[in-house]
């Protein structure tokens, strides 16, 4: 008998091993599309167009700047450590968060079981399969959700710790994992009240003790989640101004109200997923939209009511699901409420309270036949939940693998959406630029003329569509209707910069020079250190004759950039024809030292050397340029030219 507890604690936890082991395949398995995925939209800004990844001091300005897109630097600190594992290899970044959110999974199943939850393991596979999450997951851009996810589930088991022992290093541990998650993502504020809730649910009234110990918690959700809420304002949401995030309050509770049955019905009936979903139309006039908020409060009421009848488990459920929904139920203005008031990513964790509800109800009539005492009940009881277990197992897990395939090509992604969602204008604008950039212009054409006759006639999608047609018809040469374009896009957003600044340089190319001056100046006051349009500017001051300001503009370039090789290029023909030899010969210098395989500025200097009577210079320019690029006919051509048929360096 001494042996049967050591073998017995052993086989338990061989058999967690298996378990644990067996929910991370599962995981693996079902997002195995997305692992050979590329980057999707917005990974631009934070992955492979990131520049704070491959910068030597970028860890250290990820935690003390603005720079990144948004305050969340634990984040940008995983990707700036996976930049130097394989760069910009998308799979790296894809495996990741497929093992966070396994992982998210795992730690799901064990929290459930310390706290006595029957069906524990059921709620873990659910949730690791459940297509609804494909979004948080198979997006590089919301490691957010999956890292923020972790932080959170560590620390909620952390404090349980804390609760069963007292012990002060578990409440620390607690607290700092809650740190560590709101600098992933501060939607996690939640976590304090969930906690009461679990206590709740757990060991009944809530004490004085119990809310002073998560004091502190609710101090630092609330001291991040106010900073990241000024942080998007001002440059997220650049103000949050227009159309998008003008809702009254009674607006906002409607929005609230149906989010909520939203994404429960999501939870309970997976299709169609879509990336972008319709914007709800919002009317607090209309009585019927008010069914969605009264409706939910009736049912929390009922659930309250009856929670000695039903026990508090449904009730804790729906608390749990409503308070972790809230920072993305409309009440704050977030990014994509520019777009739809609903995305499936904002119910990575919410989601796990209407999960275990579900899990708890349809384990309910099995419980009931294992309180009779009939064997033959019991067995039959067991083999139907096994099969119905298994069935919505395989279900959901084949969604999710269908699901991801949609994460590997953006282009698919687009295309889907606007299957679902024909009114997309975030779609149908990114699929028509793809389209564009790859010379597809009539497609491109097509959807931005539709995001014009039937999306919602917002300045934003007003613009973009416009912008974009611009671009087109400039392509085409028709720059007639390009300005056109350009032109009703800055009268629908005056601060369309792409548009005003490709308005000058339509300009500039039918020679309306003085008009690309003014959009160039005008583009400048809101962008001043953009080293492209100084140059531009300065280009249309020179075809002016106005040679002074012009080289002002060209300077201002190499200030901001000593490295743009064209402002050297010019400065040094603007300064060799106003016979300022040093300064042309400093600028020609510069321009080789910084592309010395430029043959055409080698040619060019040479030429001004010669004819300044410096021909063995002139030669040493060119000779240098030809044992860089022995095979250059033009270099080879200027040298013969001079009188010489090969570099000095070549062999008789």
């Amino acid at each position: 008998m001494s042996n049967l507890r050591p073998a017995t604690c052993s086989n338990s936890r061989f058999s967690g091993l298996v378990a644990g082991l067996l929910l991370v395949a599962m995981t693996v398995l079902a997002y195995s599309p997305v692992l050979g995925g590329g980057f999707i939209w917005d990974d631009d800004d934070y992955v492979y167009e990131n520049p704070l990844l491959p910068a030597t001091d970028g860890l250290k300005r990820i935690w003390t700047t603005g720079e990144s897109p948004q305050y969340y630097p634990l984040v940008f600190t995983t990707f700036w450590l996976e930049y130097r594992l394989w760069g910009l290899q998308a799979g790296g970044y894809h495996i990741v968060n497929v093992l966070l959110h396994a992982i998210n999974a795992v730690l799901v199943w064990r929290l459930l079981r310390r706290m006595g939850f029957g069906g524990a393991y059921i709620v873990a596979v659910i949730f690791a399969l459940h297509p609804v999450h494909v979004e948080s997951v198979a997006w590089i851009t919301e490691r957010k959700n999956v890292l923020s996810g972790l932080c959170y589930l560590l620390s909620v088991g952390s404090y349980l710790r804390f609760e069963a022992t007292e012990r002060r290093r578990w409440y620390a541990a607690a607290l700092a994992l809650f740190v560590l998650g709101l600098l992933s993502k501060t939607v996690v504020c939640t976590l304090p009240v969930a906690l009461l809730f679990l206590r709740w649910w757990r060991r009944g009234p809530i004490g004085t003790k119990n809310v002073l110990l998560l004091v502190p918690f609710v101090l630092a959700g609330g001291i991040m989640g106010t900073a990241t809420a000024v942080y998007e304002h001002y440059n997220v949401l650049h103000g949050a101004q227009g159309a998008h995030w003008a809702l009254s309050m009674p607006e906002r509770v409607i929005v609230a109200g149906r989010a909520v049955w939203f994404y429960t019905g999501k939870l309970l009936w997976p299709s169609p997923l879509v990336f972008n979903y319709p914007r709800w139309q919002i009317n607090a006039a209309n009585a019927l939209q008010w069914l969605w908020p009264l409706a939910a409060v009736l049912a929390v009421a009922g659930l309250w009511t009856l929670r000695e009848r039903w026990g508090r488990g449904l009730t804790v459920a729906a608390w749990f699901t409503a308070i972790t929904l809230s920072p993305a139920l409309g009440f704050v203005n977030v990014a994509p409420m520019r777009f739809s008031f609903v995305a499936d990513h904002f119910q990575y964790l919410a989601s796990l309270g209407v999960i275990a509800a579900a899990v708890g109800v349809a384990g309910f009539p099995v419980r009931l036949v294992k309180a009779s005492e009939a064997p033959a009940r019991q067995s039959t009881a067991r083999l139907c939940s096994g099969v119905l277990t298994i069935v919505v197992v395989a279900a959901l897990g084949t969604l999710t693998y269908q699901q991801a395939f949609l994460y590997r090509d953006v282009e698919d992604l687009w295309r889907h959406t606007i299957r679902h969602n024909p009114g997309s204008w975030l779609a149908r604008g990114n699929l028509g630029v793809l389209l564009r950039e790859r010379g597809e212009v009539d497609e491109a054409g097509d959807q931005f003329e539709y995001m014009l006759a039937n999306c919602v006639p917002w300045p934003e999608p007003q613009a973009q569509a416009h912008t974009n047609l611009g671009h087109i018809h400039r392509l085409r040469g028709d720059y007639g209707q390009a300005v056109h374009h350009y032109e009703q896009a800055l009268a629908a957003m005056p601060n369309k910069h792409e548009a005003r600044f490709s308005l000058a340089v339509t300009h500039y190319k039918i020679g309306d020079y003085e008009d690309a001056e003014t959009q160039y100046r005008r583009y400048l006051n809101d962008n001043p250190e953009d080293v492209r349009a100084h140059f531009n500017l300065a280009l249309a001051l020179d075809a002016q004759e106005q040679s002074a300001e012009a080289e002002e503009h060209y300077l201002q370039a190499i200030r901001y950039d000593p490295r743009f090789v064209p402002a050297h290029g010019k400065l040094a023909r603007l300064y060799q024809e106003q016979g300022r030899a040093e300064k042309t010969v400093a600028h020609y210098r510069a321009a080789l030292q910084i592309a010395p395989g430029s043959a055409d500025f080698r040619i060019l200097f040479a030429e001004y050397l010669r004819g300044t009577g410096r021909r063995e210079e002139a030669l040493e320019v060119l000779q240098t340029g030809l044992r860089l690029d022995p095979q250059s006919d033009q270099l080879k051509a200027a040298l013969a030219d001079l009188g010489e048929t090969k570099p000095e360096s070549e062999p008789d």
